[in-house]
């Protein structure tokens, strides 16, 4: 994170979505050619390429007790 600062500065770095269906979620991404990091069963980044500099989160919702 800090290399990104120091190249685009203060702003918005990463976006983070609930999705009930990380997996189904990441096979359509990949299918339509995007590159997706690090891939887990309830956890996903989209890279930042593909959505114009922004890292993209997939997650399940956290459970909090």
């Amino acid at each position: 994170m800090g290399r990104f600062l120091a190249k685009h500065g203060e702003g918005v770095y990463l976006v983070g979505f609930e999705c009930q269906d990380v997996p189904g979620s990441v096979a359509k991404l990949l299918a339509d050619g995007a590159r997706v990091d690090s891939p887990r069963p309830d956890i996903a980044w989209v890279h930042p390429r593909e959505a114009y500099g922004l890292f993209v989160e997939l997650r399940h919702r956290e459970r909090y007790e």
